[in-house]
């Protein structure tokens, strides 16, 4: 290991404990594969980690940068598979977390990101602040144990832990328990749309910033209680179309009265409410089908502008930019912890139906003038002798029924819209 001035050079293992204090920046050795457990924990003046382009390192040990007050930015190298617990708790200053959205991390670990408070901003002792610090740590490890103190928790909003936005890689599969507990500035957590990802306990909870977030469809566990006290989360958002599916939503808007009854609604909010306790939470929103927003696109632009204008008009639908259409149900709020989601006066599935129904007609309504059109010019070239323009009117018939029900049967919606049937 090659130290130059305060620039510490690291090709691997241990650092001596009298240069803790004085390093100000590192540079990673392309060669080196792991940063061991602690490596760099304490060193309070660090304030730059550069990691060599194309190097060789994949993991980053548990609390190997612990504590390091002065550093504020951070890029996690692509070749990083695991990033070790407590990796980075206690960096209390760092503002830009940088994850490579290509890159081979698979876990993220426990309390990886985890706030502690700062000592010189609160003009408190080490001691006395730790204290406090240690009794929130086991709040938040069992909270059936222990309250959280009010003046740590006030002073966790007076400082800056995380950045104000974190994007979590598709790569990731694991993201450990209380992993971004207390990063009190986050106000934006993006979950891209990987594979499986399992979000541990309490793994967002306190981040007081926090006010709205989408769970895509890769995220297959969300941990207990995972956004607790997100104190100014109001609003949830379900992608994929794996919770209101086409035929889904065709069967419920059969049922007429309360299509989307309390058994219906348990089963589609149950899990997602257990992660959300303590949060003001107002709106659960879920996607809908893609194959609605691809019905819709199939329409002519007349007919797709008519849906859209419709939508907007009705309670408890969103149409989002991209042309997906999304659910939104009210919370119903009990207590602190206790909440519910409920279909009031059933305007959700009314409103789905009302979407639904239009779509369909306008499919069959353009269907049937294709149809229509193409029986009556058959009929014009069959005939014997030429059609004057003046008489082609006589030659023009209706659609018979059963052809109706094989254009309905065709777009897949025969099971709830009836055909116009003649003389019923």
């Amino acid at each position: 290991m090659d130290n130059v001035g305060r620039v510490y050079h690291y090709s691997g293992g241990e650092i001596p404990d009298e240069l803790r204090s004085t390093i100000t920046s590192i540079r990673v050795a392309p060669q080196v594969e792991d940063i061991p457990d602690g490596t760099f924990q304490g060193c309070i003046n660090l304030a730059e980690v550069q990691f060599a382009q194309g190097g060789a390192l994949q993991l980053i040990g548990d609390n190997a940068f612990k504590g390091c007050t002065a550093l504020k930015q951070v890029s996690i190298p692509p070749s990083v598979t695991t990033l070790g617990s407590g990796a980075f708790e206690g960096c209390s200053n760092l503002t830009d977390v940088q994850f490579a959205n290509e890159g081979a991390l698979k876990v993220i670990g426990v309390r990886a990101f985890y706030f502690v408070l700062l000592y010189s901003k609160l003009g408190m002792t080490r001691n006395s602040l730790t204290q406090k610090h240690n009794r929130r740590r086991a709040y938040l490890s069992n909270p059936s144990k222990a309250v959280p103190p009010t003046a740590a928790k006030n002073a966790a909003r007076k400082i800056t832990s995380l950045p104000p936005k974190v994007s979590i890689p598709p790569s990731v599969t694991e993201l450990g328990s209380t992993a971004f507990g207390g990063c009190v500035r986050l106000t934006n957590v993006q979950f891209a749309n990987g594979g499986a990802l399992e979000v541990g306990d309490l793994a967002f909870a306190f981040c007081t910033d926090l006010q709205q977030v989408s769970i895509p469809p890769s995220v297959t566990e969300l941990g207990w209680r995972a956004f607790k006290s997100c104190s100014n989360l109001t609003e949830v958002t379900l992608l994929g179309t794996g919770y209101l599916a086409k035929g889904f939503i065709g069967r419920i808007l059969l049922g007429g009265e309360a299509a989307l009854n309390k058994t219906r609604i348990k089963h589609l909010f149950g899990p997602v409410l257990r992660a959300f306790p303590s949060c003001p939470l107002a709106t659960i929103k879920i996607q809908i089908s893609r194959e609605l927003s691809q019905c819709m696109a199939r329409l002519p632009e007349e007919c797709r502008r008519s849906v859209k204008g419709r939508i907007h008009d009705m309670h408890r639908l969103e149409l989002a930019q991209d042309g997906n259409v999304f659910a939104c149900f009210p919370v119903i709020r009990r207590s602190t912890d206790d909440m519910n989601v409920q279909d009031t006066n059933d305007q959700t599935a009314a409103s789905l139906n009302r979407v639904l129904r239009l779509i369909s007609f306008h499919e069959l309504k353009e269907s049937s003038i294709l149809t229509e059109l193409a029986v009556w010019k058959s009929r014009i070239d069959e005939a014997e002798t030429p059609v004057p323009p003046e008489e082609r009117h006589e030659y023009r018939v209706s659609i018979p029924d059963p052809a109706k029900c094989l254009i309905m049967e065709y777009c897949g919606f025969t099971d709830f819209l009836e055909p116009a049937i003649e003389g019923n």
